[in-house]
C-alpha cells in the first residue's frame, strides 16, 4: 500500500500540477504513487473531495469462482482508509489491472522508445482481457457491497490500454501504453524529481534528504573516512575473544539507547526549524555531520550486534526511551541467570554528558508492560501509530551512520528502513529495501515483520485516516471523469 495522499483542489489555478483528465493520467498518477510499474497486480485507488490517494496494490491471483474474485477486491477495500486528512471520505474508486509489464518490449515503451506495435502484437493484448474481465466486473459488485461508488476499471497491458465503466458490457480498447508515459502528469512528476523503477525489486526509494550533499567536498570526505575508521575500532573492541562488551546487557544497552535518542531529537528538531539552512546548497547535511562526531556515527553503526538491537531501536523511535528501558527492565525479570554487576560501559568519550543527562536510576518509574507495547508498535497491531516524526529522524539518522559502516551491521541498517517503510504502509518499497540488504547480511535472523509481508498484513493505522502517515503533500487536481454540466 502506498498512503501517499497527494492533496487536490477543484480549481486547477490553485495547483503547480496539471488535472487528472485522462484514464492515461489516472495510470501515470498510479505508478508514480508505487515508484514502479506493477506487473500482473490489481490496485485500487481512493478519490475523495480532498485528494486523489491512496492507492492499495496486491498480486493478481489465478482465481476461478467471480466470488473469490470479489472477496479478495472486498479485503483491498476494507484496508483502505475510509477518509483523507481533511474529513472528507474516499466515496470514490478506480480499479486498474496490470498484465505483462516486464517484458523488453515493455520496458522499452516504459522508457519512452514508442513504436507502433504490428496488429499481431495488439490482438496478442486483446486476447488477455478475458483473464482480466471477470475482474473487473467483479470490482463493481465488491464496490456495490462497500457503498462507495466504482467510477471504471483500467487495464495496463504490454502495448495496449482497456477500459470498462458499465459491469454488463465487455472491456473496450482506450488507447495505447505509451500515452501514458507521454501524459502531462507523467511529465510533471519526472520533472518533480519522482522516479519509476521497471520492477518493484528494482524499486529502491530515493531518501528524502541527501545526507551526503555538502558544499565542503574535502571535510565531507574526511568525516566519512573518520566515521567508518570508528565504526572499524568499535568492532573489533565488541567482537573480540574474551571481550567485556555488555557484560551487563541492561547497563549497556541504555547507554547506547540514549545516544540514538540524543541524535533522533537533534535531527527531528533540525528538520522541524530548518537550522541547517538549505538542504538543496549542501548546507544543511554538512551542518548536521558537524553535529554528529564521526566516533559517535561509527559507534553508533556497530551497536547493531544483532536484530534484536535494531528493533529496540526502532521502538525507540515509535515510543521513546522510557518504554525501550522498561523493556530491558523487563527482559531481566525474564532473565533467570545471575545478574552481572553494574561496571564500565562501552561509550564515545566526547559523547559521556548525553549519558550522564539521561541516567536512569535504579528505582526510576518506568512505563508498565513496555514489551508488549513495543510489539504493538513493530508488529502493527497497536491502536496508537508511531510518532512519525521520530521514525523520518531515525530514518535519515540511519542513512548517515550507514555510511561507516559494514556488513552485519549495514544489513541491519538497511533492514529497520525496510521496516520503517512498512510501518508507513510503504510495502513495495519495504520488500525492494528487505531484497537490497541481504548482499549484506553474515548470518540469518528471525525478521518479525517479514513473515507480516509474507501474510499480506499491514499495520491497523493504515486503515485509520487520522493516523496513517501521510507522506509527501502535492496539490493534484482530479477532473476525470469530467463532470457533467
Amino acid at each position: 500500500m502506498n498512503t501517499k495522499n497527494h492533496k487536490s483542489s477543484h480549481s486547477a489555478e490553485e495547483s503547480e500540477f496539471t488535472p487528472l483528465r485522462s484514464p492515461a493520467d489516472i495510470a501515470a498518477y498510479t505508478i508514480h504513487a508505487l515508484g514502479y510499474w506493477p506487473e500482473n497486480s490489481i490496485v485500487v485507488l481512493g478519490i475523495s473531495d480532498g485528494g486523489v490517494g491512496p492507492c492499495m496494490r496486491a498480486d493478481l491471483i489465478d482465481l476461478e469462482e467471480r466470488e473469490h474474485m470479489q472477496s479478495y477486491i472486498s479485503h483491498l477495500m476494507e484496508m483502505m482508509p475510509e477518509f483523507d486528512e481533511q474529513g472528507h471520505r474516499f466515496e470514490t474508486f478506480f480499479t486498474l489491472y496490470f498484465g505483462e509489464t516486464s517484458t523488453e518490449e515493455a520496458r522499452k515503451i516504459q522508457a519512452g522508445e514508442s513504436w507502433q506495435p504490428h496488429l499481431e502484437l495488439i490482438q496478442q493484448d486483446a486476447q488477455s482481457v478475458a483473464r482480466i474481465q471477470p475482474w473487473a466486473e467483479s470490482s463493481f459488485t465488491a464496490a456495490r457491497e462497500h457503498n462507495v461508488h466504482l467510477v471504471e476499471s483500467f487495464y495496463v497491458s504490454t502495448y495496449t490500454r482497456w477500459r470498462l465503466d458499465n459491469p454488463d458490457e465487455l472491456m473496450f480498447f482506450d488507447g495505447m501504453v505509451d500515452e501514458i508515459v507521454m501524459s502531462p502528469h507523467y511529465a510533471q512528476m519526472i520533472a518533480h524529481g519522482s522516479s519509476v523503477a521497471h520492477a518493484s525489486q528494482d524499486n529502491l526509494p530515493t531518501p528524502a534528504w541527501d545526507v551526503l550533499a555538502t558544499s565542503r567536498p574535502d571535510d565531507k570526505d574526511q568525516w566519512l573516512s573518520d566515521a567508518n575508521f570508528w565504526f572499524t575500532s568499535y568492532r573489533a573492541t565488541i567482537t573480540a575473544p574474551h571481550s567485556s562488551y555488555a557484560q551487563n546487557y541492561s547497563q549497556q544497552k541504555t547507554a547506547e539507547f540514549t545516544l540514538w535518542n540524543h541524535y533522533i531529537q537533534r535531527i527531528m528538531e533540525s528538520c522541524e526549524t530548518d537550522e541547517f539552512g538549505s538542504a538543496a546548497s549542501g548546507t544543511w547535511a554538512d551542518q548536521l555531520r558537524d553535529a554528529l562526531a564521526p566516533e559517535s556515527a561509527g559507534f553508533l553503526a556497530s551497536t547493531l550486534t544483532t536484530m534484536g538491537t535494531g528493533q529496540l531501536v526502532l521502538a525507540l523511535a515509535c515510543a521513546d526511551l522510557e518504554t525501550v528501558v522498561g523493556a530491558l527492565a523487563e527482559l531481566d525479570e525474564l532473565d533467570d541467570t545471575e545478574k552481572t554487576a553494574r561496571g564500565q560501559v562501552l561509550f564515545p568519550v566526547a559523547e559521556r554528558k548525553t549519558l550522564e543527562s539521561a541516567s536512569f536510576s535504579d528505582d526510576a518509574a518506568l512505563p508498565a508492560h513496555s514489551l508488549d507495547t513495543i510489539a504493538g508498535y513493530l508488529m502493527g497491531t497497536s491502536p496508537t501509530a508511531p510518532h512519525w516524526e521520530r521514525l523520518e529522524a531515525l530514518d535519515l539518522l540511519l542513512d548517515l551512520v550507514s555510511y561507516s559502516a559494514e556488513s552485519g551491521c549495514l544489513g541491519r541498517i538497511y533492514i529497520m528502513q525496510a521496516w520503517i517503510h512498512w510501518l508507513k504502509g510503504r510495502t513495495s518499497a519495504a520488500c525492494a529495501v528487505l531484497e537490497h540488504s541481504k548482499q549484506y547480511r553474515e548470518e540469518t535472523e528471525f525478521i518479525a515483520f517479514e513473515e507480516a509481508i509474507n501474510r499480506n498484513f499491514i499495520p491497523l493505522w493504515c486503515q485509520d485516516s487520522r493516523q496513517t502517515w501521510r507522506g509527501t503533500y502535492l496539490q493534484i487536481p482530479n477532473f476525470y471523469p469530467p463532470r457533467k454540466s
